[in-house]
């Protein structure tokens, strides 16, 4: 059985539908086909089998609807009547008496109104109203239960919220956590801009560059420690040196109580942490931060259980992408800030009880209770193009249209537009099974509907039951609004709750009685033959080498940085290219975090262009780079074999020859040091290890 109006989402099924009801037709009664009368592919199915049979009525339709209530059955009918077009264009949204939904007038009326209207001045407000209204649902009102038909207590299970567009439910999700109630946000909606998501990629990114200015301030800020805005203003533009440098900065005697605390307890811990980069896997370092700063803390309130699985997601994430091979942090993290909030949704929580917002796309399908419409007139399609181009435009020819001027398609464009926000909004209301709420901000008292909008597309007269909902008295508890049919409608009315109201206190942490044991959760995991992981150039400082190795300073990292990439990207250069081209193509492959604190790096994109210039004229360099497929910073592990460790280093460049044999070549911007070619034979261990068969010729290469 489909049922619905022409145009409403079911074209998608028309054939196999035509050829299941083709099917009943030859192999059963014609009382066993049921079709909608408003829906013209069904049109169509239905002429196919009254030809198959002639004598027969293969045309039913259904007599009882336990969708939903009988009232709201007979608000559908009558909006949709109104909003109905006239069925001129093959697109048109109709509805006509053989779509109605129909309605059992013996049933018995429920108590109270099935229908509500929440105007607010602004998006905060409106949150605050439909917030407050859902409080007052949950503390006594009742639902009809799905399976039996019965009256029980609303839970937050039962409630929906459907938006226009995916940009706008984040008011919604904080008046709900004010109060102490659960969400959960749909389908995408969120999941990279959920707070705790933001917490973990700033902790991430810091830990995989803690030299970064940039990456400091938002590790600071994040939740992990709340370092306030003042205090990132006084420390900067040395943010990353005021976490890591051994001497305390100057500046912390301008801090307040708080700040200095704060800052002193990171500076406590930090080291702690970015010494374990590179000996713990990604995931387990995470799992070991969580608890070590009581992050739980922050996950308290309404969201607490979706925070808390958005975690846990965030980790399976992160386990992933490094489980495909060697993954850093710092990949990681550049790896998570090229996804964006579409790529993943909130992690779902089968058995969770909570709020669903969602858009309205997403909410097709499925059926609640109790559903609110809100932000009704947010725009969703914006202002016109300057420029727009229509292929097929009206009698199938193409159009064009520049600036103010609207043509003849731009009219059908936005009539096609309108249709499909009328389908749009039918598929919002019906998934209402008890009740039905509209809210939207109004605009001088009024509701002034943004183009494609849903608001746009609703009868003037329900437009201005808001304005008569904003300006009603106070001890006006409902409205009444009349439909097509003559029939009147019962509204309540919900209102900004009053200011003294007590605000709720989000209840603490507390882990749900599902979770079997702590292994569901973030504790440290205790691995006792888990192996050392130490980066090449800290394990050659713990042999206790007559040459220590000498610590790079910020610029000196930068210059080798910078000669890396110009190695690896000078392909782009064009021919003929100047030094000053060269030195401006430096410039441009350096990245925000490179530049931050640094007033000026033309001294440091001239010295490093220079090195580059150097070494790429040496006869060895030029031989070795052209003499098979080069592959540029070549990450590995490699076991010592003897202390259990694990080593962790990257490859500058690995030449793979026709010969088969392999070529490191290592590019170093200081002065020479016997540290060099000791780093120089762990990677040439690495390599022999990656190709057992292979030769393998070594070149350490430095400017002069």
């Amino acid at each position: 059985t489909l049922v619905g109006p022409k145009g409403a989402g079911k074209s998608h099924l028309a054939r196999s539908w035509a050829l299941a009801a083709q099917a009943l037709v030859v192999q059963g009664p014609a009382s066993d086909v049921t079709l909608s009368a408003g829906c013209p592919v069904l049109h169509v199915a239905g002429r196919y089998i009254a030809a198959l049979r002639p004598a027969g009525t293969p045309r039913r339709s259904i007599s009882r609807s336990f969708r939903a209530l009988p009232e709201l059955l007979a608000f559908f009918n009558d909006l949709f009547t109104e909003m109905s077009s006239g069925g001129g264009r093959p697109d048109d949204f109709t509805y006509t008496e053989t779509d109605q939904f129909p309605v059992d007038v013996t049933a018995d009326r429920v108590r109270g109104p099935v229908l509500g209207i929440a105007p607010g001045n602004d998006p905060v407000e409106c949150a605050t109203i439909v917030a407050a209204e859902i409080a007052r649902i949950l503390s006594g009102d009742t639902v009809r239960d799905r399976k039996t038909g019965t009256a029980r207590s609303a839970r937050p299970g039962d409630i929906a919220i459907l938006f226009r567009s995916r940009t706008s439910h984040r008011e919604f999700e904080r008046a709900l956590e004010l109060r102490g109630i659960p969400t959960y946000v749909y389908k995408g909606l969120g999941f990279f801009d959920a707070d705790e998501i933001k917490d973990i990629t700033a902790l991430m990114r810091y830990l995989g560059d803690p030299s970064s200015d940039l990456r400091a301030a938002a590790f600071l800020r994040s939740r992990f420690v709340r370092l306030s805005d003042r205090a990132l203003a006084i420390l900067a533009p040395r943010l990353a040196a005021a976490i890591t440098d051994g001497e305390l900065p100057g500046e912390i005697a301008r801090l307040d109580d708080e700040d200095r605390q704060v800052l002193l307890h990171i500076r406590a811990h930090a080291g702690e942490w970015l010494g374990a980069v590179d000996r713990l896997p990604p995931a387990d370092l995470i799992e070991r931060i969580l608890p070590a700063t009581a992050y739980a803390y922050e996950l308290r309130g309404g969201r607490r259980l979706q925070a808390w699985e958005n975690l846990k997601k965030m980790r399976g994430l992160v386990r992933r992408i490094q489980n495909r091979g060697y993954a850093t942090l710092a990949r990681i993290a550049d790896h998570i800030d090229s996804l964006t909030a579409g790529d993943e949704s909130n992690a779902v929580l089968e058995a969770l009880d909570a709020v669903n917002l969602m858009t309205v796309h997403a909410a097709k399908g499925l059926e609640f209770p109790i559903v609110f419409v809100v932000n009704l007139a947010r725009g969703a399609t914006g202002p016109p193009r300057p420029v727009r181009v229509i292929v097929d435009g009206e009698g199938g020819e193409p159009s064009v249209s520049v600036g103010p001027f609207v043509s003849e398609t731009d009219e059908a464009e936005r009539e096609r537009e309108a249709q499909e926000t009328r389908r749009l909004m039918y598929v919002a209301v019906t998934r209402a099974r008890d009740r039905l709420y509209f809210s939207s901000v109004l605009k001088d008292g009024l509701l002034q509907p943004g183009r494609g909008s849903l608001a746009d597309v609703l009868p003037d007269s329900l437009k201005l039951l808001f304005a008569r909902a904003a300006t009603s008295f106070e001890e006006l508890s409902t409205l009444a609004w009349t439909g097509a049919s003559g029939r009147p409608f019962e509204w309540r009315v919900c209102r900004l709750p009053p200011a003294d109201e007590a605000a709720p206190v989000p209840a603490p942490f507390a882990p749900p009685a599902s979770w079997p044991s702590t292994a569901d959760r973030f504790d440290p995991t205790d691995d006792p033959g888990a192996r050392r992981r130490v980066p090449v150039t800290q394990w050659l400082e713990e042999q206790a080498v007559s040459e220590p190795l000498r610590m790079a300073g910020a610029e000196d990292l930068l210059v080798g940085t910078l000669v890396h990439r110009l190695f690896q990207f000078a392909h782009l250069l064009p021919d003929g290219a100047t030094e000053n081209d060269e030195n401006v193509f430096a410039r441009s492959l350096l990245r925000s975090e490179d530049l931050a604190g640094r007033a000026d790096t033309d001294q440091t994109v001239e010295t490093a262009a220079r090195a580059w210039r150097a070494m790429r004229e040496r006869p060895e360099v030029k031989a070795v780079l052209s003499s098979g497929l080069r592959l540029h910073e070549v990450p590995f592990s490699l076991s010592t074999g003897t202390d259990g460790v694990i080593l962790r280093g990257t490859i500058d460049c690995l030449v793979q020859r026709d010969d088969g044999s392999v070529a490191i070549v290592e590019f170093k911007t200081g002065t020479r040091r016997g540290s060099h070619q000791r780093q120089l034979d762990m990677y040439v261990a690495a390599a022999r290890a990656l190709f057992p068969a292979a030769a393998v010729e070594t070149f350490l290469i430095y400017p002069e």
